[in-house]
């Protein structure tokens, strides 16, 4: 894939994550199975466990490694009536230790006598009152099927052997020096503290992109580290500055997936369950346009990075993308009084008209105002331009169009004099 198709791909998910909140609602689904994604059970009955007990019996198969979901009572391991598992003989491990469930049933006060739930719900359908019943709890220790002798191995469902590891996976790990260790039972996540990146093994994974692609998602967090590009990623999770750096880690998935081996751009079918993964954390933000744009550009940042160390864009380009940077904080440009003032045109001007009708006015502003200088520094000008050729035709008064010609005209000719345009647009 040439240059110019890495980097409309580019363009076109940046421009699609943007306007992610105007996109139907989608279920994010994980792209690896273990044992602690199939839901904990009972493997004489094969009941699930629901509630507080499968929040219980997952997190113990994470803390203890257990890749197995199945779980028993000692009752059922001892069998003494050879009724639950015949033909077999089950011996606990020593040493062992059980997890703790709750079972909480019906008790007919009345009667004296406890009922199932089938039973109890006849009683209050034929008219009885629910006052007439009590509710109990009844306590089990229950045991992992990996603590026990003789039962019969557990088929998972998944040993994918065709899942392959990248090379641009095995080279960002390598020249950003962060390793990857593959001891997840269920779960994916950069560690800050260690400065290292811990998966599932390469074959619990659904297919080689969901495998590469969470790697790059991880990878990607670890670019915010102090000695690489320092962004704020020690974060509470479920805070609004936790949801902003998974979006960028996401969205450099994305991007950066345009570099691996067997990609097709054509058929890129991970988008999907990208966008999913995107919307569920957008809700934790509460300025949500602002954001997606902001998170964006964070990505292209890194992204920037990442081609980098393993050399896909040579040393002098990326030394002048953060020259731009530099512009675009307004650390160094003789255009910075102008930029200023139109920056500051643009954030009045909106307040006075808006023609997206947002439903709360002050969006507008707040994100011309975070967003126009570090823009129009890099002379980004088209969605400004957009937006006032808008106001131009939607407008039926003469005193707001002077304004937006106006400030158009100012905009083309800031166009003018600046001569380095950032290769990289982005939309509203």
């Amino acid at each position: 894939m040439n240059n110019d198709q890495k980097e409309r791909f580019r363009r076109e998910l940046a421009d699609k994550f943007i306007h992610l909140l105007e996109t139907e609602k989608i279920e994010w689904t994980q792209g690896w199975q273990s044992g602690n994604l199939t839901p904990p059970f009972n493997a004489v009955n094969e009941n699930q466990y629901k509630g507080i007990n499968r929040f219980t019996l997952t997190l113990t198969s994470m803390i203890e490694g257990y890749d197995d979901p199945r779980w028993v009572t000692m009752n059922q391991i001892q069998d003494k009536k050879e009724t639950y598992h015949k033909g077999e003989k089950w011996h606990l491990k020593a040493g062992s230790h059980g997890t703790k469930v709750e079972y909480w049933y019906p008790y007919d006060h009345e009667n004296h006598k406890p009922l199932t739930w089938d039973q109890y719900k006849k009683e209050i359908k034929n008219g009885r009152d629910r006052d007439e019943f009590l509710i109990y709890p009844k306590y089990f220790t229950v045991f992992n099927a990996s603590q026990i002798e003789g039962i019969s191995p557990y088929e998972k469902a998944i040993d994918n052997k065709d899942v392959s590891i990248d090379n641009l996976v095995k080279k960002l790990s390598e020249s950003m020096n962060v390793p990857i260790h593959y001891d997840g039972v269920g779960s994916a996540f950069y560690r800050p503290s260690t400065d290292d990146i811990h998966l599932p093994r390469p074959e619990s994974f659904y297919s080689s992109a969901e495998f590469n692609g969470t790697a790059l998602h991880e990878l990607a967090h670890s670019t915010g580290h102090p000695t690489r590009l320092n962004r704020d990623i020690k974060n509470l999770f479920g805070s609004e500055n936790y949801a902003f750096e998974e979006l960028v880690a996401e969205m450099t998935s994305c991007f950066m997936s345009a570099n691996l081996s067997d990609v097709d751009i054509g058929s890129f079918n991970r988008f999907e369950n990208n966008t999913a993964y995107l919307q569920s954390w957008i809700e934790a933000i509460q300025n949500k346009p602002d954001a997606l744009i902001r998170a964006v550009k964070e990505a292209d940042r890194a992204t920037n990075y990442m081609e980098y160390k393993v050399g896909i864009i040579p040393e002098s380009e990326y030394k002048r993308q953060n020259s731009l940077e530099k512009i675009s904080t307004g650390k160094s440009t003789s255009h910075t009084s102008e930029i200023e003032n139109l920056s500051s045109k643009l954030t009045s001007f909106a307040e006075k008209y808006d023609p997206y009708e947002f439903k709360d006015i002050e969006t507008a502003p707040g994100q011309i105002n975070n967003m126009t200088k570090q823009d129009l520094a890099q002379n980004i000008t088209e969605p400004y331009k957009d937006y006032l050729n808008s106001v131009l035709q939607d407008s039926s008064r003469p005193d707001i169009k002077t304004e937006a010609l106006d400030i158009k005209n100012e905009i083309e000719a800031l166009e003018k004099s600046q001569t380095n345009p950032h290769p990289f647009r982005m939309h509203f």
